[in-house]
């Protein structure tokens, strides 16, 4: 379509709206005999239902910690701390067999103890270290042997080094990868046979002994599964926020994911997150929970290790209605003309009314001058949605429109002018003209929600701590016949059993 197309239709359009608007203003007063015409519709009522004002993914930390020390402790409890045994020494000789005259003795290689080494080996504490993902073990030993004959004796000493590395399961259970290695720092020799090699063979078997024991240890110490079971069976499916009325966060676990294990000296850590669908909800009663199923393996770790929370605070509408009172007294919004200015009115209050889950604007109404709007005054309610600017510092209406009761009561007046051609010219002016400052009760709102998110707190055995990072606005609702602002709380939640 061209411009010149545009004009024209544009201008054909105001043309058919002004002779309706003619036509209208003339059938009015037959219909009314220029009495004055008082429009008084019915409040919308309504209880409202339940609210849900936010649906969103949050994670909860366990950290779960464990001391090598402890670690070290259990092991040195377990693991043997001295090995001894002997070791024979054999030569083979030839044994001749006779059997008789007539046949031929047979030879047989049989051994004989000529000698034996009587061993040992003793070791020190286990001790266990952290860095990153990998757990350092090392001990150190003594030990001996004594030939006999001719009974004389010789020691050897050394050390056990190595380390470990912790890796989970998608079950839970750690299954550490344990690498040692035996060194001899001095070994003497008896009579030409050097005890290095049996005292190594021996550290070697105790040490094999202990080394499948660490993992174990540290599995049982830790204990993922137990962690993540507690947490996915005990968590609450819902709470009340203390001091508030019909304010419930629902909790639905959704998965768990694993940050480590990591281990610094002597500590290892690793962390269970715990993906929580959390909702929160403006309803009277205790929302219903939802099954929850078994507990899940373990899956990859989160990208937002946050907790996501959005926070209702009440806005008085009196603070409201005192900004829109201004926009009156300052004539921001004052007259509205119908058929090219022949027919005035003015608007000369305009309030909130939070009803039934549901905003609306309740407008004053005098008509001023022209055939019929002289003879018209009342009360117009809208429907309208609640914007905040992007910076949350105006609030504006859009989605404007008569109230089906309103409707009703114009048609039922015959005022069908205000009802149709009139419709959109106040619309216009409402979602244009009202825009109003919201800095303040938005202060207040932020003010408050720190104290809510303050008093969060899950029921015994779970203590949950809260770190708040950002509290940011989000949108106006209505719950019943009150006003709610959305803030969203981010930070980080964390709990212990």
């Amino acid at each position: 379509m061209s411009k010149t197309d545009v004009h024209y239709e544009s201008t054909t359009m105001t043309t058919r709206n002004a002779a309706l608007l003619t036509l209208l203003s003339l059938a009015v007063p037959v219909l009314t005999g220029c009495h004055k015409i008082v429009i008084a519709p019915a409040d919308p009522v309504g209880a409202g239902g339940p609210v849900l004002v936010s649906a969103q993914p949050s994670y909860i930390t366990l950290p779960v910690t464990v001391k090598l020390s402890d670690v070290s402790t259990l092991i040195n409890q377990q693991a043997p701390r001295r090995v001894a045994d002997t070791d024979h020494i054999h030569i083979t000789i030839p044994h001749i067999h006779p059997h008789g005259l007539f046949h031929k003795p047979t030879v047989t290689h049989d051994p004989i103890e000529v000698a034996h080494i009587d061993y040992n080996a003793e070791r020190g504490d286990i001790k266990l270290a952290g860095s990153g993902d990998k757990i350092s073990v090392s001990t150190s030993f003594n030990g001996g042997g004594r030939l006999v004959p001719p009974d004389i004796t010789a020691d050897a000493s050394g050390s056990v080094a190595g380390s470990s590395t912790l890796t989970v399961t998608q079950d839970y259970s750690l299954k550490p990868v344990i690498d040692l290695n035996v060194n001899i720092d001095h070994a003497a020799v008896l009579n030409g046979i050097s005890v290095k090699g049996l005292v190594q063979d021996k550290v070697n078997d105790a040490i094999n002994k202990f080394k499948g024991q660490i993992g174990p240890v540290i599995g049982q110490m830790v204990d993922l599964r137990k962690h993540a079971q507690d947490a996915w069976t005990k968590l609450p499916a819902s709470i009340a926020v203390p001091g508030t009325k019909d304010l419930w966060i629902t909790l639905d676990p959704q998965a768990f994911m694993l940050d480590g294990p990591h281990a610094n000296a002597d500590t290892v850590t690793a962390v269970l997150s715990l993906k929580v669908q959390v909702k929160t909800l403006l309803q009277a009663e205790q929302p219903t929970a939802p099954p929850r199923v078994a507990l899940p393996n373990i899956s990859a770790p989160p990208a937002d290790n946050k907790f996501h929370l959005s926070v209702p605070i009440e806005v008085v509408p009196e603070e409201l209605n005192k900004e829109l009172a201004l926009l009156i007294r300052d004539k921001v919004i004052s007259t509205v003309e119908f058929d090219n200015g022949s027919e005035v009115a003015v608007i000369n209050a305009v309030t909130v009314l939070p009803s039934g889950n549901q905003f609306y604007l309740k407008v004053g109404f005098a008509g001023v001058k022209g055939t019929w709007a002289k003879n018209v005054r009342g009360t117009l309610i809208f429907e309208v949605h609640p914007v905040l600017s992007a910076d949350k510092q105006t609030l504006s209406f859009d989605k404007v429109d008569y109230t089906v009761e309103t409707a009703n009561t114009l048609k039922g007046l015959g005022l069908e002018v205000l009802l149709n051609a009139g419709r959109p010219i106040i619309v216009s002016i409402l979602q244009k003209k009202i825009v109003v400052p919201f800095s303040h009760p938005l202060q207040e709102a932020q003010s408050k929600a720190n104290a809510e998110v303050a008093k969060l707190k899950l029921p015994p055995p779970i203590t949950l701590k809260f770190n708040l990072d950002d509290l940011a606005p989000q949108d106006l609702l209505v719950y019943g016949n009150k006003i709610y602002l959305g803030l969203g709380a981010t930070g980080v939640a964390s709990a212990t059993y």
